[in-house]
Parts: structure tokens; C-alpha cells; sequence
């Protein structure tokens, strides 16, 4: 886990507690927890599960600017290994498409790509990949799913393709290589 700047902290903010998927409280994205009181925080932060203390957001680390406060930006942005992951408050699914955001997104697709760093956006149990020249709707993403991204063959120039694949139908190889956790 990445600590907060010293500059930066939770404040009012809560909103990974409403759009993080937290397994292990079957928690469903998109919806608050219930252990999550408003202007408070976490109710059970000193034993909260591991899915929470893994989370680390890419706002409080530092790693974006001001205007990604989840808050007001009504996004919650973690990177971790080969995943930027957008998670957008339902109340607002188009947000991640304004800016700043948008060429923010973008930009991660397209610098990513060649280091094999994907861009996932989630509102609720939809996500979406973001690749430097499209965008793909991956439909309904379940707790065991997993992503598989590659380049595929194209006469007009690079192209990218993605699917979900449930972990019974994958080898071991692919299960640690695609696993977003």
C-alpha cells in the first residue's frame, strides 16, 4: 500500500467505499458499504478486510492532480500493475468522458500500451477497455473474471483486441497474468 502525501487525506471523501467492489463484505460496485458513514469514513477501519487496506487511491498517493479529488471529481482512479482502473460514480456514468478526464484517460491508453498497461473503466459491474485507437465495451465484469488483452494483426496498422474470460476457462499462465486485483 502506497501511504498519502503528507499534503492530502480523505477529508469528506468516502467514495471508494461506494464504488469499489469489495469482495469479501460481498459488496457490489456502485453501491455504499455499509460499514461507510457519511462524513465519517469506515466504521471498521482498523479491521477492515484486505480487499480495502490493498486499495490504494491514485489521488491521495499524489499521483494526480487537484482536479481528480474523487469527490468532486466523482471518479476513483487505482493504479495498480498492469491496470489503470477508472471507477465512475453511476450517478454521473458519462463523467470519465469530461475534462480533464477524458484526454487523461486517453493518454494512459495510449502510453501504456507498449508497456502493458491497460486502462479499465468501471461503472457498477460494466467495464470498458480503453486502447490508443478504440474503445471496447466489455460488458458485465463478475467477481472471478478476469481480462485478456492482445494486439492482433491489422492492414491498418496496430490494432488491439479484449474479452472476459471466466477463470475456469483459463491456464495457469493467463490466471497470473491477467488477474486484476
Amino acid at each position: 500500500m502506497i501511504a498519502a502525501t503528507p499534503q492530502r487525506a480523505c477529508g469528506d471523501c468516502s467514495l471508494c467505499c461506494k464504488l469499489l467492489r469489495i469482495a469479501s463484505l460481498d459488496k457490489p460496485n456502485g453501491k455504499w458499504c455499509s460499514h461507510c458513514k457519511a462524513g465519517k469514513g469506515c466504521d471498521i477501519y482498523e479491521s477492515r478486510p484486505q480487499d480495502c487496506r490493498d486499495f490504494d487511491c491514485s489521488w491521495l498517493t499524489g499521483q494526480l492532480g487537484d482536479a481528480w479529488y474523487p469527490l468532486n471529481a466523482k471518479l476513483v482512479i487505482d493504479m495498480k500493475g498492469p491496470w489503470v482502473m477508472v471507477h465512475v460514480d453511476p450517478s454521473v456514468p458519462n463523467r470519465w468522458r469530461e475534462e480533464p478526464y477524458f484526454s487523461q484517460i486517453q493518454y494512459w491508453a495510449a502510453f501504456g500500451v507498449d508497456r502493458g498497461v491497460w486502462v479499465l473503466v468501471f461503472v457498477k459491474k460494466r467495464v470498458r477497455i480503453i486502447l490508443p485507437n478504440k474503445e471496447i465495451d466489455l460488458g458485465t465484469y463478475e467477481s472471478g473474471d478476469f481480462i485478456i488483452v492482445g494486439e492482433v494483426p491489422s492492414p491498418s496498422g496496430r490494432d488491439w483486441s479484449a474479452v472476459i474470460r471466466k477463470e475456469r476457462n483459463l491456464t495457469p499462465e493467463e490466471r497470473n497474468k491477467f488477474a486484476i486485483r
